[in-house]
């Protein structure tokens, strides 16, 4: 599930968490830049056109349904890539369905749908028509995929039943899953920033959404339609920033300030080194150096004070010191209260008109 030129950088890519209680607004699903390309190898992902397997047919409300947390090391179908982000501990996260009654099993997980890292870095392009000559483009469309299958051996990280749930509850959610596919789940977000972490009891400014941020606000949902959770301890990803102030709104409609947007981002350029090491053949040493200078770069623009694109909206951030961590630790499912008028993502404190947050 990667782009093949980039490969080599995907162990510089994350995903990330925190959910919530929501209330929602009707969202719609943007067309995608043509610049953007869908992966070929990505066919299950079922919010695209001709792709993906249908979901399945209402079952017997009296049926019973086992609900798993499936994970695995994010990118664990590559053995070099997989060994590194299994001890770096990120992982990916997908939940499974498995009927008691007919055997049948489903998965389903949120996903970048351009990949997690086009989703994290915009591309930086040329464009005479802007200040600077210089644009960005962001590929960071997400969507539900749906697999009419669960791949047991890929999920190495855990796999463990954490509820039940009837025929009734499956029905209502699989009804529900293609409505927020197209409205709610339509952006991928990978970083969460806070002012501090204290073990996740810290002030959260804005909320990650990835494939984390869903299997936790699906768990949430089917609590909240009343399934029965067993005393099972679940982990999870977050990837954080940490800021010595709130956010700050950027005007990007001064070409000026757009400009000094563009070339914040222009100026550590992820993608355009990673383009570069990517043409380097049958050259070892020197491949190696190029992506040691992409990983340089990637950290220091983690750690330095930046302009962050957020649900449509720039932002500067104010860092200092080690402000950005990622973490792999327990947390708990809280029952989310969900109905067809009322979906909408918030921020504590009216901070910002859309985002997942935490009850």
């Amino acid at each position: 599930r990667v782009h093949g030129d980039l490969i080599s950088l995907m162990t510089l890519s994350f995903v990330g968490v925190v959910l919530a209680s929501l209330m929602v607004v009707a969202l719609a699903r943007d067309p995608a830049p043509a610049f953007c390309k869908d992966p070929a190898d990505l066919p299950f992902c079922s919010v695209l056109p001709g792709q993906g397997n249908p979901l399945p047919a209402p079952i017997p409300d009296t049926d019973t349904v086992q609900v798993w947390v499936l994970q695995a090391p994010v990118w664990e179908f590559d053995p070099t890539l997989g060994n590194i982000t299994s001890r770096l501990k990120l992982i990916h996260t997908a939940i499974g369905l498995v009927n008691e009654v007919t055997g049948a099993e489903y998965s389903f997980e949120f996903e970048g749908i351009y990949e997690s890292p086009n989703s994290t870095f915009p591309f930086v392009v040329a464009n005479t028509s802007v200040p600077g000559g210089q644009d960005v483009v962001w590929c960071n469309a997400g969507a539900v995929c749906w697999d009419s299958t669960i791949d047991w051996s890929y999920y190495i990280t855990f796999k463990q039943q954490v509820a039940t749930i009837n025929g009734t509850v499956f029905n209502k959610l699989i009804q529900w899953i293609p409505v927020d596919n197209d409205t709610f789940s339509v952006t991928y977000e990978t970083f969460a920033v806070w002012n501090s972490w204290d073990n996740g009891k810290g002030k959260m400014y804005m909320s990650s959404y990835t494939c984390d941020d869903y299997a936790w606000r699906i768990l949430g949902i089917l609590a909240g339609w009343g399934a029965q959770f067993a005393n099972v301890p679940i982990s999870r990803v977050f990837l954080n920033f940490y800021v010595t102030k709130p956010p700050i709104p950027v005007d990007v409609s001064d070409p000026q300030v757009y400009a000094q947007v563009v070339n914040s981002y222009a100026t550590y350029d992820i993608w355009g080194k990673a383009a570069l090491c990517s043409k380097i053949v049958n050259e070892t040493v020197k491949k190696d150096e190029c992506e040691a200078e992409v990983g340089v770069a990637l950290f220091e623009w983690l750690e330095t004070s930046k302009y962050l694109y957020y649900d449509g909206q720039y932002y500067y951030l104010e860092q200092s010191g080690y402000s950005f961590d990622w973490k792999y630790v327990v947390w708990p499912v809280v029952p989310v209260t969900l109905s067809p008028e009322e979906i909408e993502r918030k921020l504590p404190n009216g901070f910002a008109t859309a985002a997942t947050v935490r009850a």
